[in-house]
Order: C-alpha cells, then sequence, then structure tokens
C-alpha cells in the first residue's frame, strides 16, 4: 500500500509525495497516523517486529547505494548496499526516529513505531530544498516569508552547463539580468556615469569590483569565485531584496553562498574540463579581397590630378626623406617606373603577382591558432560535530589564440566552522586568487595592419622587411651602421623578445562568530580584509621595431668639417621597461543582533540591527626605464630636463622632437560607516510584512546633514494564498504567493568630491610643480538615488510546474550628469546630481517536468525580461548632431533613452556618386556640413529591450542531453559599411568587401565614390550615419549543447567511487540573425559601425569524480 503524506512546516504544506512515500510492504497493516507531528516528524505504525528493512531511493525512482540509516542519538546504523535496500536491527520496543541521510539529498528523519518493519524511503535532492531559502547575506529566510524579488540558483542549476567563469553560467537563468556585451546590469542602467555592475556578496560580506582602472585583467567580484565552490546564488532585484545594502544596492545584488564542510566522512571531488576554441579565420570580417585593393590604389593613384599632370611630381613628396608617408609596393613600383627604372610591362607583370598573395592569410597561419584551456579542480570537505573543513584548489591554463600567449590562474578556497559550544559557532574563510598573463608585445602585430598583398615571408621562405615609415628614408638609415635598421618583420619582432606581462593576486580573508545570547536572540560579528596587488610589466626590446623607430627618433646628428658626424643618442640605445604597481586594501567590520520568536504558533517576528564599517585604500604607480638590459637589469639615464623642455631634430623629422617621462602616483582613501534595521512579521504562514532602514555616510561628501544623513529603506508585503482554507482543497497548488514592495536604495561615485579637486605634475617646459584643477568645489554633491516599486507572482503546481512573473518601476533620481556652469565660475561644464532616469519593465520565468519517470526526464526553463529606459531629466543637451550619431552612451536627450542612436535622412546619391541627406530644414546637402541635431532623428536604442532563455533537459537513465538558447531582441545597430577614404595605406588591409561595388561612372551603384580629390570629409559622416543602413540586433543563440554520461553507480562501487560523470559540449555552433548582412550583433560594435573578431565554436569535454 502506498500513502501521500503532507509534512507541515511553519504553517506551510509541502506534499510529501515528492519528499517521502512510505509504503509498508508486509502484511496488512493498521495505520496508526496518516499526518505528521508538530515537530515535522512522520508517524506510521505496523505489525510487531525487531528488524527494519526498507529501501532507498531518489525521487526518480534511483536506488541510493551508501545512504545513511541511523537510529537518531546513536552510532547505531547501517549503509545502504548497491541496490538501495537497508536492515537495521532495533533492540527496544519503543518507537525510534531513524535519520537517513545521502550526500546531496535532503535528510529525513521518520518515527518507526515498533509495528513497522519494512519501508520505501525516497528522498529529496537537496537543491529543491534550498530554493525555498532567501540569502540575503544579512539574514537566511523562508521564501514564503519574503516580500522581496529574488531568484535562487542551486549548484545543480549552475553547473549543468560547463563554463570557466560564474557569468557565463548565469547568463538567461534570471530574469531581468542581463549579460550583454560582456557587462553586467539588473533591470537596465541607472546611472549616468556609474557602472551598472551589481554588488557581489560573497559568504554574507559585500567584496569591491576590480575594475578596469585597477586591474588590466578586468574581474568582477563574480570571477573571484571557483564555480566549483559555489554551494548556491541568490539574485536579489527589488529595494525589499536589497535595500539593507544600501548605496550600494541600486544595480541589485548578487549573493554567493560557498560550499562548507560536512559532518560525514571524507568526500573528494576531481574535475578536468578541456575547453577548444576554433581560432578565427576572418571570412565573418567581409574584408575586400587582396586584387580589389589593388585595384582601388593603382586607380586612386593614376586618377589623381597631381599624377596626371607630372608622376615625378605626385611622388616629390617622397622624394623628401625626412617625409612619413608610407610607401606601399605598388606605389614604389610606380615610383621606380617614373624615375625611369622599370617599364609599364615590368609594373604590370610584378602587380599581376600581388594579386595572388594575402598578408592575412599568412599572419593568421603563422601566429594564431585554436585557443585552448586546461581547467583542473580539486576539493576536499570533511569534519567532526566539532569542526567541518572544505578546501579547494583550482588551476587553470589557457593558451589564446596568439601563438606567444598564456594566461594561467590558481585559486585556493579554505572554509573552516567550528562549533566550540552550543552558543558559539565560528566560521573562517580564505580565498587567494592568482591570474597571470603573458604576450609578446608588438606594434604592427595585426593580420590588417598591412596591404593585403605584403609578405611575411617570401617564395623560397626568406623574411621580407617591410617599412611602415618612408622607405626611402629608411634605406639610408640602414645604410649606416650606426643607426638603427628601420624593418619591420612579424618573425623580427617575435624574436626580439618584447612582452607583456601581468600578475595579479587577490586575496581575502573572513572570520564570522555566531554568538547565542538566548534561545531567540543571537549576535554575528564579521569581519573581512581584501587585498589585490598587480603588476603590469611592459618590456619593450632593443631589437624590436618600437625601439628602433624611437631611437632613430631622437639620435641627433652635428656635422663637424674637421671631425666629420657626432652622433648623440638622446634616447640610450637598450630597451625601455614600464611598470605599473597597483593595490587595493579593504577592511569591512560588522556586527549585527538577530531576533526570532513564534507567539502562539500564528505570529513569526523577526528582526535585526547592526553597524558597518568600511576603509578602502588604493594606491597605484607608473614609472619606466631606458636603456634597460633584460638580462643585466641595468638603465641608462636620460637627460629628461633638455629633452622634455627643448627636444630634438632626429633622423626621422625636421621638426624639434619632445619626449617627456610617463611617471605617475595615485593614493586614495575612504571610509564609510552605516547603521540599518530589519523587521518582519508573519501572521499564521499567510501575511507577511516586511520593513527596512539603513542609514549611510561616507568621508565623499560635505558638512550638510540634509545630504549626509539621507536614510535609505523600504517596505514589503506578501500574502501566501495557498494557505487560505479557500485553497486547501485544490491540491494541484503547491504554492500562490503575491508580494509587493517599495523602497529607496543609491549609488555612490568614489571619483567625486564636493572639493576643489586638483593633480599636481610637473611642467615639461619649465620643470616647475603644477596643479592642474580636475573639478570645481560642489558642497551640494549627494548620492544619487533609485526608488523601486515592484509587484510579483510565485506559482508552483503540480509538484512539475514553478513559475514567477514581477513588473517594475525603478525611478533614479540625483544622478550625476553634466551641467553647464557660467564661465565666470572657471569651469565651462562638470558633474553635478542634476539627473533622472527611469527604467520599467516585466519578467517572467517557467520551469516544468514534462517526464519524471525512472528511466525519463523532460524539463524545460523558460525566463523573459522586458525594459524600457527613459531619460527623465537632462540640464546638458548636445546641439551637435555628431556628438549624438558618433557617443550615443555620453550624450542625452530627455524623453529618450540611454543609447539613442540617431540617423540623417538618406535621400540615395546624386548624379556624381555623392550620399545625400536632409538638413533640419528638409534641404538636400551633399559636401557641406549637416551639423543641427533637427537634422537627425532617433531610429533605435544600442540595448536589448527584450532578452531571455530557453533550457531544455533529456535525460535516459545514466545518458542527459541539454541545450540552453538565449535571445535579445528590440535592439538595433548600424550596419557595416565602405568608409568613403581618400587614400590607402597602413591598416588598409581591412577595407570593406563594398569596394568593388563603389559607384564609378561605369558603375552607377548605390555605394557612393571615394576617389574624390579635395572632397568634402562631412561625405563619409553622411553616408555612414544614413538611417538607410539600421537593422535589427535581434538575434537568437544556441549557447551551449552537451551531452554527459552519469556512469553507473554499480560500476562505479567497485572502483570505490560515488559517481562520476563524463561530458561533452560545444558552445556558440550556431545563431539566428534577424538581418540581413549577416553581422553577429555579439560580435559588433553596434553604433560605430564595424565588425570585431566572430565568436568562434568552443568545444569542452570534461569529467567529473566524486569519492
Amino acid at each position: 500500500m502506498n500513502y501521500t503524506v503532507e509534512k507541515k512546516l511553519s504553517g506551510s504544506r509541502y506534499p510529501v509525495a515528492a519528499l517521502l512515500s512510505l509504503s509498508l510492504l508486509s502484511a496488512p497493516i493498521d495505520l496508526v497516523a496518516a499526518d505528521v507531528n508538530t515537530n515535522g516528524h512522520l508517524s506510521v505504525s505496523q505489525s510487531k517486529g525487531r528488524t527494519i528493512q526498507g529501501v532507498v531511493k531518489d525521487d526518480l525512482g534511483d536506488a541510493l547505494p551508501g545512504a545513511s540509516v541511523v537510529i537518531a542519538g546513536t552510532t547505531q546504523g547501517v549503509a545502504t548496499d548497491i541496490d538501495g535496500r537497508f536492515s537495521l536491527k532495533i533492540n527496544t520496543d519503543k518507537s525510534v526516529v531513524l535519520v537517513v541521510s545521502y550526500l546531496g539529498m535532503e535528510t529525513q528523519e521518520i518515527i518507526v513505531t515498533p509495528k513497522v518493519h519494512e519501508l520505501s524511503i525516497i528522498l529529496l535532492p537537496q537543491h529543491k530544498a534550498l530554493d525555498e531559502v532567501v540569502v540575503t547575506g544579512f539574514q537566511t529566510i523562508s521564501r514564503e516569508r519574503s516580500s522581496g524579488s529574488a531568484v535562487i540558483l542551486s549548484k545543480e542549476k549552475l553547473t549543468q552547463i560547463k563554463a570557466p567563469n560564474i557569468t557565463s553560467n548565469l547568463e538567461g537563468l534570471v530574469p531581468g539580468l542581463s549579460t550583454y556585451g560582456g557587462g553586467m546590469s539588473i533591470r537596465g542602467n541607472s546611472s549616468f556615469s556609474l557602472s551598472s555592475q551589481p554588488l557581489i556578496v560573497i559568504d554574507g560580506m559585500p567584496v569591491e569590483n576590480i575594475t578596469n582602472r585597477f586591474s588590466s585583467s578586468s574581474s568582477t567580484g563574480l570571477d573571484l569565485v571557483n564555480p566549483e565552490d559555489v554551494e548556491n546564488i541568490t539574485v536579489l532585484k527589488d529595494a525589499a531584496a536589497t535595500s539593507l545594502y544600501g548605496v550600494r544596492a541600486a544595480n541589485g545584488v548578487i549573493v554567493i553562498t560557498t560550499k562548507k564542510g560536512n559532518t560525514q566522512k571524507p568526500a573528494v571531488n576531481i574535475s578536468a574540463n578541456f575547453y577548444l576554441t576554433q581560432k578565427n579565420d576572418l571570412s565573418y570580417n567581409k574584408y575586400a579581397p587582396t586584387a580589389d585593393i589593388l585595384d582601388y590604389e593603382v586607380e586612386y593613384m593614376l586618377n589623381d590630378p597631381t599624377y596626371q599632370g607630372n608622376p615625378l611630381d605626385y611622388f616629390e613628396k617622397f622624394n623628401n626623406p625626412m617625409s612619413y608617408g608610407y610607401l606601399s609596393e605598388v606605389k614604389m613600383l610606380h615610383y621606380k617606373m617614373a624615375m625611369g627604372d622599370m617599364g609599364q610591362a615590368e609594373v604590370d607583370a610584378q602587380i599581376a603577382q600581388l594579386r595572388n598573395r594575402d598578408y592575412r592569410k599568412e599572419y593568421l597561419k603563422h601566429f594564431t591558432r585554436h585557443s585552448f584551456t586546461q581547467d583542473y579542480n580539486v576539493s576536499i570537505s570533511q569534519g567532526s560535530d566539532f569542526a567541518q573543513t572544505y578546501f579547494s584548489a583550482r588551476f587553470q591554463d589557457s593558451k589564446p589564440e596568439s601563438t606567444d600567449a598564456r594566461n594561467t590562474k590558481i585559486a585556493l578556497n579554505l572554509n573552516n566552522t567550528f562549533k566550540f559550544t552550543k552558543w558559539l559557532k565560528l566560521t573562517t574563510g580564505m580565498n587567494m586568487n592568482i591570474d597571470q598573463q603573458r604576450n609578446n608585445y608588438m606594434s604592427g602585430a595585426s593580420a590588417t595592419y598591412y596591404m593585403p598583398y605584403d609578405q611575411i615571408l617570401d617564395e623560397n621562405g626568406n623574411r621580407v622587411q617591410l617599412y611602415p615609415f618612408n622607405q626611402l628614408r629608411a634605406e639610408e638609415i640602414n645604410a649606416n651602421p650606426e643607426f638603427q635598421h628601420m624593418g619591420f618583420n612579424m618573425f623580427d619582432e617575435m624574436e626580439a623578445g618584447s612582452r607583456f606581462k601581468n600578475r595579479d593576486i587577490y586575496l581575502r580573508v573572513l572570520a564570522n562568530a555566531e554568538i547565542k545570547l538566548t534561545s531567540d536572540l543571537t549576535m554575528d560579528v564579521r569581519f573581512q580584509y581584501e587585498n589585490i596587488s598587480g603588476k603590469d610589466e611592459q618590456f619593450s626590446s632593443a631589437q624590436s621595431y618600437e625601439m628602433r623607430y624611437l631611437i632613430n627618433q631622437f639620435t641627433s646628428v652635428e656635422s663637424d668639417p674637421y671631425y666629420g658626424d657626432f652622433i648623440t643618442y638622446n634616447v640610450p640605445k637598450g630597451g625601455r621597461l614600464q611598470e605599473a604597481n597597483r593595490n587595493m586594501q579593504n577592511y569591512n567590520f560588522r556586527a549585527q543582533l538577530n531576533y526570532s520568536k513564534v507567539f502562539n504558533e500564528k505570529h513569526a517576528l523577526t528582526a535585526l540591527g547592526g553597524f558597518e564599517m568600511r576603509e578602502n585604500k588604493i594606491r597605484y604607480s607608473i614609472n619606466e626605464r631606458y636603456g634597460y638590459d633584460d638580462k643585466l637589469l641595468s638603465t641608462q639615464l636620460i637627460d629628461w630636463d633638455y629633452l622634455s623642455k627643448y627636444g630634438v631634430v632626429g633622423l626621422l623629422s625636421n621638426n624639434s622632437m619632445k619626449l617627456s617621462p610617463n611617471v605617475t602616483m595615485a593614493d586614495a582613501m575612504h571610509r564609510y560607516i552605516s547603521a540599518y534595521l530589519n523587521a518582519g512579521y508573519t501572521f499564521d504562514g499567510k501575511y507577511s510584512a516586511t520593513a527596512s532602514v539603513r542609514m549611510d555616510q561616507a568621508d565623499l561628501f560635505g558638512t550638510d546633514p540634509k545630504y549626509r544623513y539621507r536614510p535609505l529603506w523600504s517596505v514589503g508585503a506578501s500574502w501566501n494564498a495557498n494557505n487560505e482554507a479557500f485553497l486547501k482543497d485544490l491540491s494541484w497548488i503547491d504554492m500562490l504567493k503575491l508580494r509587493t514592495s517599495y523602497g529607496i536604495t543609491g549609488n555612490v561615485d568614489q571619483n567625486s568630491t564636493p572639493f576643489l579637486l586638483g593633480a599636481i605634475g610637473v611642467s615639461p617646459d619649465t620643470g616647475d610643480n603644477f596643479t592642474d584643477i580636475m573639478t570645481p568645489p560642489n558642497k551640494l554633491l549627494r548620492w544619487e538615488k533609485t526608488s523601486t516599486f515592484n509587484f510579483g507572482i510565485d506559482l508552483a503546481a503540480w509538484n512539475r510546474l514553478n513559475a514567477s512573473i514581477d513588473v517594475y518601476r525603478k525611478y533614479s533620481s540625483d544622478l550625476l550628469a553634466p551641467k553647464r556652469f557660467d564661465p565666470s565660475m572657471g569651469f565651462p561644464e562638470g558633474r553635478v546630481n542634476n539627473g533622472a532616469m527611469k527604467n520599467r519593465g516585466l519578467e517572467m520565468s517557467a520551469s516544468y517536468d514534462w517526464i519524471r519517470t525512472k528511466d525519463w526526464r523532460l524539463s524545460t526553463q523558460l525566463t523573459a525580461a522586458y525594459n524600457k529606459n527613459t531619460i527623465e531629466k537632462i540640464d546638458f543637451e548636445p546641439t551637435n548632431a555628431l556628438d549624438l550619431l558618433k557617443n550615443p552612451n555620453g550624450y542625452y536627450m530627455s524623453g529618450t533613452s540611454r543609447g539613442t542612436m540617431y540617423a540623417y535622412h538618406y535621400q540615395g546619391l546624386n548624379e556624381t556618386g555623392d550620399p545625400i541627406v536632409l538638413d533640419e530644414n528638409g534641404n538636400p546637402v551633399s559636401y557641406d556640413a549637416v551639423r543641427n541635431i533637427g537634422a537627425i532623428y532617433a531610429v533605435g536604442q544600442l540595448a536589448p529591450k527584450w532578452n531571455g532563455m530557453l533550457n531544455l533537459t533529456v535525460q535516459y537513465r545514466d545518458i542527459e542531453f541539454f541545450t540552453r538558447f538565449v535571445y535579445y531582441t528590440g535592439h538595433s545597430m548600424r550596419n557595416d559599411v565602405l568608409p568613403l577614404y581618400q587614400g590607402v595605406g597602413l591598416n588598409n588591409g581591412s577595407m570593406h568587401r563594398d569596394l568593388a561595388n563603389r559607384w564609378t561612372v561605369d558603375n552607377q551603384g548605390e555605394v557612393p565614390s571615394i576617389d574624390k580629390y579635395g572632397s568634402d570629409p562631412n561625405r563619409g559622416d553622411h553616408w555612414k550615419y544614413a538611417d538607410k543602413h539600421i537593422s535589427s540586433a535581434s538575434f537568437i543563440r544556441a549557447r551551449n549543447i552537451g551531452l554527459a554520461y552519469h556512469v553507473p553507480r554499480s560500476f562505479l562501487q567497485k572502483l570505490g567511487l560515488k559517481t562520476a560523470v563524463l561530458r561533452a559540449q560545444v558552445d556558440n555552433p550556431f545563431t539566428i540573425k534577424f538581418n540581413d548582412q549577416g553581422i553577429d550583433p555579439e560580435a559588433f560594435d553596434l553604433n560605430g559601425g564595424y565588425r570585431n573578431s566572430a565568436v568562434m565554436p568552443t568545444y569542452t569535454f570534461g569529467v567529473n569524480v566524486n569519492f
């Protein structure tokens, strides 16, 4: 016989069919208890027997070998066999409590009366229980009592898709969280000038984000955590959930809980993952073929009026050896023909040979590779009732696409928990990351820097010397052995040994004491220390082209009729070493009282209050050394006083050239202090209310209490409708909850100050100290403020469906935004708190288990999020149309969204192939500048309005198939078009494929002509920023497709292993694009209108073993 029993916890009803199925498999029985008693234990009874037998399975019907079945309060117990069965002798006729546990499953306690002798027990995976707990970093509360908008992600959800970082795992799982474009935001952007990065909290304490300003590795708080160490992640989105974090919570909060030790037998986990990313072949970039670029170069030169008059006049500028002018091989051939050294036939024959070359392919062949990453992890979890320990180590070795580059990462994590007494528990933690990057540092190291018909190696394998500078002058310099050679070759540069090295070391130490004062009152005392030290080292070898050029540039020659030439190396021979050192130290102390009590089984009250102190210190310095010998570690002195004041006329210019030392030092310290309160009340498990208030103070603001003591607060309410009597008969409803909240959070800019801010420097002209006034004083400087209203519904049904929907409105005011000042103040403009912005949105998520049997499982998860951003107030509005066209994220118009795109009204080409646009009065214009903002109009926005994800999981026995599709839509982009060049030269290996379709007298198509001499450069803007080139940036990408094989437990038991999983996965295999240009919006500058490196597929192979 099978029974479905309900388990009552804190006034809520949860169906135990998924938690514990109890079957009495013996002879006929008498059921004593069909419900759960008040302490949550299941009571059953049957005929008398002293031996209890049974089987333990998971919710899919698979046996759980090695599960622990222990009589509570004793050491008497057994472990289940390979079939999940057990037999346990009982030495008493009284009722006993069995504690049934298994790694990764929720522990169950079962009261068994003397008559029970056989059980069938089903354990629930632990992540389903964790989903019912909201971790805010200040407290852990049941989901039913939370009024905030929060998404809880278990380790199983996060690690189903294998990725080397947490950011990739989060994509799409949380509606409203966007990782588009490499950044991260929750519910849109709420500031003009500050980052949209959410606050990262690790094990209850916020960590500082490491930005590009501080670290060349561009790390964030998420990158500090090994994905294998994550127990769960809670994403807090509205004010009720985030307000306790005060001025750092406007962008949302991501709370990470890491794994801890256990009181069971030691558990060891080992994983190895290998990532292979296909190298880029440049086919996506739509570059013009060599022949088209060559034909255009010849056509451009031959049609030049000066060349047509007299070719020697055209080349006259190159006869000036001091003229900086790139002489391509095509130009050199025509120059020799103009000088009479070659004939037309010989020139044509050599040009014909150039058509078959492709510098770009040659570069990719020799200097790029498939990138490959090895990622190894090991963790150990063990402990006793007194102490538990979790330790993990990670080593990651990456070889990027560039053949000379290598990155390594070492991560160590240690968590200890000590239970000294019933009233004192101490938790300590240490996290260390060591990141190192290395690659050859080379100027001109690009597949498209030189002309596509140039060569690295000739047909015989000999190195070809290229001349970025005037080749005529370079050949003269090369003839003198006292000067530096002026040729360039990629193999020479690789062998020269120039390099860029970066090392970042992150150390985080955490201590937390939990003191139980009474049964209802506890105190938490936490301290966290962070130290981030980094060093960048850029070494330019004496043999590198960069240093050879620089030395020649500042080498002066004085002629004497009696003693000959005197050569002075004002920049000494040798290399250059540039170093940047940085250190950040963060201290965070928090003390908090927690109160929790249930009155009369219906009134639940929680409260907490505390204070927090923080201090941030940053030190940054840059210095450089010349004449550096990498082996001897020696340097040479430079007369900076003379070189920076007066300069010298070197070998490469007729003008005096100056050089100043690159020396910088910066030091900053900020302190913060905060106090906060939070309270929550729940009546009868149905109605809950919450309230929070926090006050932050910082040394960033003036003395006006109006701005220093502004409180930030929130209120919220929720209704657990499923606990109402009138819904109890609807057994298919597992949970139905309505919630709403309103509150105010903030944002702070550490680079702003109420005081006059200046930087001290040394004048290169006089050598005297000076102070550069950077910002005017601003005594009214204050926090940026964001108010958020949220309404949401959560639904769980049929033990298969989980769904939620949220609507929100965020209004951000007192935003730091540009403002024009009275010129008499000495500053034309500055940043003050006078901007406002609004975000409105809708978020939806739903997951459903379509099939869940012993052999089969089919489930889907869908998320969708909509965000509408509107600029409500901005004082500084541009008057030049180009500002809005070129920099939509830096210039704003009231009533539009942040990042609005603009375009000209395009009217086609005129009779000479020039683009026509309309000015502000509707008049057609080709050559004249159109700068009035009335001539442009909004054509879209850069940020997606909609984003989301579809997950599909199919499992048959031990084989699991999974895939994740992500989508972004509602935004626009500016197509890549042919720039209207006025010539050719360096970097023209990247000319657009439309070069062949340009307008000519014989080919009057839709692409403008580009061979205009003396034409107005405005025509290029008219063409690039025409509304004709606006397309949808929407796309759907297959982000991951994979297969996992869970090795059968029967086989693993013979090897002494618990679990083993083999995995194969491909990332980014294909994309559905909603534009007709073949543009991948993730590999494209949406407003700049040019293609970046293609997103190439990554193939992942991995193994994970537990024992």
